[in-house]
């Protein structure tokens, strides 16, 4: 399933696509107040720890903790 037309047409939001943002990137588009929706692998929970893998849970960010 591709998000982006979900979140455009069925959803009615103002949403892009940006397949390629660098995590490098959040902290500025949430502090513009961007929500931002990411699929993440589920060992986000062990930061500690390297993801073995890419995404597959999705979670939306609202802000950032310094």
């Amino acid at each position: 399933m591709f998000h982006g037309p979900v979140q455009q047409e069925l959803l009615d939001l103002d949403a892009r696509v940006l397949p390629h943002l660098a995590v490098a990137d959040l902290p500025a588009l949430l502090a513009d107040g961007h929500l931002i929706m990411a699929s993440v692998h589920k060992e986000i929970r062990c930061p500690h720890q390297a993801a073995p893998g890419r995404g597959g849970h999705l979670v939306v960010l609202t802000g950032q903790v310094d």
